[in-house]
């Protein structure tokens, strides 16, 4: 049975994959309208056909139909953030954009011809596909899965999923036996932050630059990771006035990467409480 992480991450390379759809689809738009005979395939077909068609008539209607087509997998993409019944709206809607295609190859006569072009546009086409629809199936999923956390003690750190048990536990610490944490020195303001929360008017964030990673409290970097590669699992945790703060960072190996499209993932917690849950892409 899947767990609520893989299914977080099938959800996450859905949206990833939609990002790149319409990232190439403007890029293809623009390169229609200044003349090129070439476009990226991995992006959706319909507002190529509009410009095509209808800008051989009017080159700026035909533009703005084309964004506007783009504009609403953009619309799909940034509000699935928060409700994944979008990337449902853009499979179907992608699956229209695939009806329209075979559509046209057929009028055209290309699909007997099963020209390289044509094969390849297809196989691109059923990539996007497999994402959408897995994206979908895990969204589903995801919203039949309840998650029960333990109301834990102070110094715990960890979750049950309802449908997998156990999701991460590790042996911890109550707050009494934890001696305060020494600052080790100010955040330079460099790096990409993998995973922030205002706890209680105190920004506390997880920042990976150049190698380290570190654990931010307040503008001070309290514990860190070095090294340009990560291992698969490790704990940063530092008290700061009496607060627990834990940073989980869950690394997959290459062959849970490839097999599973598991991507990594970064927990943070305040005296057992998770405050952020992100799924990193980089």
């Amino acid at each position: 049975m899947e767990t609520r992480d893989q299914l977080e991450r099938k959800y996450s390379a859905a949206r990833s994959n939609l990002s790149a759809v319409v990232a190439l689809t403007i890029i293809n738009i623009f390169l229609e309208a200044v003349g090129v005979d070439w476009h990226f395939l991995f992006s959706a077909n319909i507002p190529l056909f509009l410009l095509h068609f209808v800008g051989e008539i009017n080159l700026a209607v035909g533009m703005v139909l084309a964004l506007v087509i783009t504009s609403f997998y953009i619309f799909c993409w940034h509000f699935s953030k928060k409700n994944g019944a979008w990337i449902v709206v853009a499979l179907v809607f992608f699956a229209i954009d695939g009806l329209v295609l075979i559509s046209f190859l057929l009028l055209a006569g290309l699909v007997g011809a099963l020209g390289f072009s044509v094969i390849l546009n297809l196989v691109f086409y059923v990539w996007i596909m497999y994402y959408l629809i897995t994206g979908s199936r895990a969204w589903f999923k995801l919203s039949a899965m309840p998650v029960d956390y333990y109301e834990p003690e102070q110094g715990q750190a960890y979750a049950v999923n309802s449908n997998d048990g156990v999701a991460l536990e590790r042996q911890t610490i109550p707050v009494s036996q934890i001696p305060p944490t020494m600052p080790l020195r100010q955040q330079s303001g460099k790096g990409r932050v993998l995973a922030s929360h205002n706890f209680y008017n105190v920004e506390i964030s997880v920042i990976r630059a150049f190698g380290v990673t570190e654990l931010v409290v307040g503008g001070v970097v309290y514990a860190e990771m070095t090294g340009v590669f990560e291992r698969k699992t490790y704990i940063l945790e530092a008290n700061v006035n009496n607060v627990i703060v834990s940073a989980i960072m869950e690394i997959p190996s290459t062959g849970e990467s490839i097999r599973d499209e598991i991507l990594p993932s970064v927990y943070l917690y305040a005296n057992g409480y998770l405050l952020a849950n992100e799924t990193r892409t980089y």
